[in-house]
């Protein structure tokens, strides 16, 4: 049931079916990390992906808009995770959004005094382009040069840095 739920499908109208969809994206999400990190049952000190996930949805909540919608919520667990992070998860929770129709260019919709609508809604299913996402090392670096990378996908921008030494 859950694997068919995704943004701007018709029968996820109302306002309980729509947070339906938002849960199963963070309920996948959720399991990627702790695919990734393992899971730890001590929520104050382990660093299992339980935790992780936990740690970057409480910091996306304070960086998203009041009266997020879909993408606004993606957006800020990719602010979140650049900036706890380095943005170390963001192909991981690009390519679970985008699973669910809230990919690259994937459109909100409709806001009417700020609150998000269901209608308008264009679901996406791609990835940014390959020059924004750029798997890096543990320290947010590419490997063996000279050169840093850091993406920031959520605001379309890649930090280059370059030493000349």
């Amino acid at each position: 049931m859950y694997s068919q739920l995704s943004m701007g499908t018709g029968q996820y109208q109302k306002t309980h079916n729509v947070g339906e969809v938002r849960d199963t994206v963070l309920w996948d999400l959720s399991w990627q990390f702790i695919y990734k990190y393992g899971y730890k049952p001590d929520f104050f000190s382990a660093p299992g992906g339980n935790n992780k996930m936990l740690k970057l949805v409480l910091d996306g909540c304070k960086l998203q808009v009041c009266q997020p919608g879909f993408l606004d919520g993606r957006d800020a667990l990719l602010r979140a995770d650049t900036l706890t992070n380095r943005a170390a998860n963001a192909s991981l929770i690009w390519n679970v959004f985008a699973r669910r129709g809230m990919g690259y260019r994937a459109v909100q919709g409709d806001r009417i005094n700020g609150k998000p609508r269901v209608t308008g809604l264009t679901p996406a299913f791609d990835l940014p382009p390959a020059a924004q996402v750029i798997v890096l090392n543990n320290h947010g670096v590419v490997a063996g040069s000279a050169l840093e990378a850091y993406p920031n996908p959520a605001q379309g921008r890649l930090t280059v840095r370059h030493s000349t030494q």
